[in-house]
C-alpha cells in the first residue's frame, strides 16, 4: 500500500506523525555533518536510504508474491527476518496500512503491523547502523494510538482491529556489511506519546508562526537619492 502524503479529514488536512516528529530540533545530526563535512554525510545518508529503500521493497514484493531476492545481502535480511518471526506462519501481516487518529489529529503509515496469535505489534524495518532516534520511537507511539485505518481504495475509515494503543513496539535494524539482524523491543510509553503530542502542538504553533510572518513582514520603501 502507498503511503498518503496528504491526507484531510472534515475539510481539515491532518499532519502526517513524520511530519510532527520533525519540528524536533536536530543538533545531533548537525554536530555529524558538521564534524565529517557536508558531502561526505550526505553521501552516507543516501546509502543509507537507498539502501532502506531497497530492503522494503524486497520485503513488500516478498509478503506479496513469496518471491525471493536475488542478492546476496537482501537473503540474509530475508532469512534473518524470517528466523525472528518463526516463518511468520499464521501471523497476520498488515505492510504499510494507512492510519489516522481521529482524536488528535494525525495520520501516517508504519512499515508492519503484525498479529501474533495473542497480540498485536507495530514494526518498523530499518536497515541502518544507527537506530536509536527518539523522533523514531514518537513516530511509532503516534502509530500506536491510531483509532482507525483508511481504505485508500475506497476512502473509508474504519475502526483499527487492534485495541488502542498497540503496547508492543518493534525496530529491526540491520548491520548494513552483514545484513546480521537485531530486533528492539519497546513497551508503549504514555510519556512518549506526550512528547509526541507537545511536537503535534509545536507544528501547530509554527504554522501560526507561518502565518503571522506571511500576513505582517513588511519590505520597506527603497529611499530615493534625494531622501538620503
Amino acid at each position: 500500500m502507498p503511503h498518503v502524503a496528504r491526507y484531510s479529514l472534515d475539510g481539515v488536512r491532518l499532519p502526517s506523525v513524520s511530519t510532527i516528529t520533525n519540528v524536533l530540533q536536530k543538533s545531533g545530526l548537525e554536530r555529524w555533518y558538521r564534524k565529517h563535512g557536508f558531502e561526505e554525510c550526505d553521501r552516507l545518508s543516501g546509502i543509507a536510504r537507498d539502501r532502506g529503500t531497497a530492503v522494503a521493497t524486497m520485503f513488500e514484493e516478498f509478503r506479496k508474491t513469496g518471491k525471493k531476492p536475488r542478492s546476496k545481502f537482501h537473503e540474509i535480511v530475508l532469512g534473518e527476518w524470517l528466523k525472528w518471526g518463526e516463518g511468520w506462519k499464521g501471523v497476520t501481516l498488515v505492510p504499510e496500512p494507512h492510519l489516522v487518529n481521529t482524536v488528535d489529529g494525525y495520520h501516517g503509515s508504519p512499515d508492519l503491523v503484525f498479529y501474533d496469535g495473542e497480540k498485536w505489534a507495530v514494526g518498523d524495518d530499518k536497515c541502518k547502523g544507527r537506530f536509536a532516534d527518539y523522533g523514531l520511537l514518537m513516530n511509532e507511539h503516534g502509530y500506536a494510538m491510531c483509532n482507525m485505518i483508511h481504505d485508500i481504495e475506497t476512502d473509508e475509515l474504519k475502526p483499527v482491529p487492534w485495541k488502542i494503543p498497540l503496547d508492543d513496539i518493534f525496530f529491526w535494524s540491520y548491520t548494513p556489511e552483514t545484513g546480521k539482524m537485531y530486533p528492539h523491543h519497546h513497551k508503549f510509553d504514555p510519556a512518549v506519546y506526550e512528547d509526541f503530542l507537545q511536537c503535534r502542538r509545536m507544528w501547530e504553533l509554527n504554522k501560526i508562526a507561518e502565518k503571522y510572518f506571511k500576513e505582517n513582514a513588511i519590505v520597506l520603501p527603497e529611499e530615493s537619492n534625494e531622501a538620503k
